[in-house]
């Protein structure tokens, strides 16, 4: 136990340091990531804001027209698409629309909220259960720090209408970095610390930073068992929120908003009855949403403390062998996370019916 909650307090401090204030450095001497991020999540429509504030990327997977939703949410008129972009009024806020077929009409949105001072943030709606029920837009976000978010941000944010937020980080990254959002004291702002704060030793984990041969698999591994196995109160005090519909619209977050949060969403997707692959194609999407600005923090901490870039790329994004960690754990001592949920975080068929009832559609879709 020890040992594993030592690895959780190496990998905070690792972000500590990659969350740093951005300084302006030379690029040239810092290599690129070999390759760009995938989009791992499969949707049926895909909606992402582009470069211009006037314009949104549009994929469709399947033939629908699209429509736009008026300020009552009733459809409102077609919007033509053109080689992929939809163009919209530069409103700051979370775009959504109806898509539309002749069998079907889907409700779609934003996943990615676009600050400047969070890339991470995102909403967890829109997934598709095993029994095709559709997760709600507007509900539930995730996201990383929010201590950096700029006026822009807080005017995008306001129309998300969150009612909670609730901070996994331990109390150092706390005070380092407190919470922006507008009219905090307003609503709740629930502190729920997974991890531990690494009294000194600081030296010996930038020292490891740069050893070539450094396992972070195998650390980031162990601190993923770590989450489920050590920190089991503070994800059933979570769930214990999750249940209150007063609590909506609610937003979790950590430091960099993919490990203690992922594993979070994951436990909350599949309580929902969303398919484990979808789930895990959720969580490796932070690849996708943060690697740009990763490369900023990158950069900064090369510069400042020497660090090798390839090696701290390897724990500033997730892999499919961090949350196996998690999931190891869980099928040994459990046999299932339905079972997890269920003895050890107190998320039985009741528990999960009530969340359904919070966050799913009442219709099913086709």
């Amino acid at each position: 136990m020890k040992k594993t909650i030592k690895f959780i307090g190496i990998a905070l401090v690792l972000l500590l340091v990659g969350s740093l204030v951005y300084v302006a450095i030379k690029r040239n001497s810092i290599p690129p990531p070999e390759k760009p991020a995938e989009r791992n999540l499969a949707e049926r429509v895909i909606l992402e804001r582009t470069f211009s504030p006037d314009s949104v990327q549009v994929l469709l997977a399947e033939p629908y027209s699209i429509h736009a939703i008026n300020g009552d949410s009733t459809i409102g008129r077609q919007v033509s698409v053109k080689n992929g972009f939809l163009n919209v009024s530069s409103e700051n806020r979370q775009m959504s629309f109806y898509a539309i077929d002749s069998d079907d009409t889907l409700l779609f949105a934003e996943r990615r909220i676009p600050t400047e001072g969070a890339s991470n943030l995102r909403d967890l709606g829109g997934l598709f259960t095993k029994d095709g029920y559709q997760v709600k837009w507007g509900k539930l976000f995730r996201s990383d720090e929010l201590s950096s978010l700029s006026d822009d941000d807080f005017e995008l944010v306001s129309t998300l209408g969150v009612k909670s937020i609730i901070d996994f980080r331990t109390q150092t990254e706390v005070d380092e970095k407190p919470d922006t959002w507008p009219d905090l004291d307003k609503i709740d702002h629930l502190h729920i610390p997974i991890g531990v704060d690494m009294a000194g030793g600081n030296e010996e984990i930038l020292e490891n930073i740069n050893k070539e041969n450094f396992d972070w698999d195998s650390l980031m591994y162990a601190a993923n068992q770590g989450f489920a196995m050590e920190f089991q109160n503070e994800y059933k005090k979570f769930f214990s929120l999750l249940l209150e519909e007063k609590q909506y619209p609610l937003l979790f977050h950590c430091t960099a908003g993919k490990d203690r949060t992922g594993f979070a969403s994951l436990l909350v997707l599949s309580a929902l009855g969303v398919d484990l692959k979808t789930a895990l194609d959720e969580y490796l999407m932070t690849n996708y949403y943060t690697q740009g600005r990763n490369e900023e923090k990158i950069i900064t901490a090369a510069a400042i403390y020497g660090i090798n870039p390839e090696n701290l790329r390897k724990v500033m994004g997730v892999k499919m062998e961090f949350i196996q960690g998690a999931l190891d754990s869980i099928n040994k001592e459990y046999g299932s996370i339905d079972q997890y949920l269920c003895d050890a975080l107190g998320i039985c068929e009741e528990e999960k019916e009530k969340l359904k009832i919070q966050l799913l559609y009442k219709y099913p879709r086709s």
